[in-house]
């Protein structure tokens, strides 16, 4: 149960960093619903990320997909990179950071969002919460 839970979220985490190496190479698609806004009738984004936030949010999703990758297959393969205790942290703080994603900042995102009613707010209600809870679930599950 465990390999299929772990290739899932690998999966989960490598095309999330793909989706930001998109943006990071000038694609819009997606971009006005993945950042929030301060209002439904603003003209831009609380914040827009530069070529170097997208590449370290993309690299870090990448990085986690390795790591759940050798998490679900390295006891096979006898492939550690960090002691066990480490990693068992590791991993349960990754689970509280989505967590905490899924929350909120209790203004623009997160279930705790007071702006409502912009592409953004729709998208992180219907998608993103959700997704930030099922990868938190699923990294307690692959670490336990």
């Amino acid at each position: 149960m465990n390999i299929i839970l772990g290739t899932l979220l690998s999966i989960i985490f490598f095309t999330l960093s793909l989706i930001h190496v998109y943006w990071l190479f000038g694609g819009e698609k997606g971009l006005e619903e993945a950042l929030p806004f301060p209002s439904i009738n603003a003209k831009s984004p609380v914040f827009r990320p530069g070529k170097l936030g997208i590449l370290l949010v993309s690299a870090i999703l990448g990085c986690l997909g390795i790591f759940v990758i050798i998490k679900t297959y390295g006891p096979n393969l006898r492939l550690n990179i960090l002691p066990d205790y480490l990693e068992y942290y590791f991993f349960n703080v990754v689970a509280f950071l989505f967590f905490i994603r899924a929350i909120g900042d209790f203004k623009y995102v997160g279930i705790t969002k007071k702006v409502k009613g912009t592409k953004f707010s729709k998208w992180d209600s219907f998608l993103y919460i959700p997704l930030c809870l099922v990868i938190s679930v699923l990294t307690l599950i692959i670490n336990h």
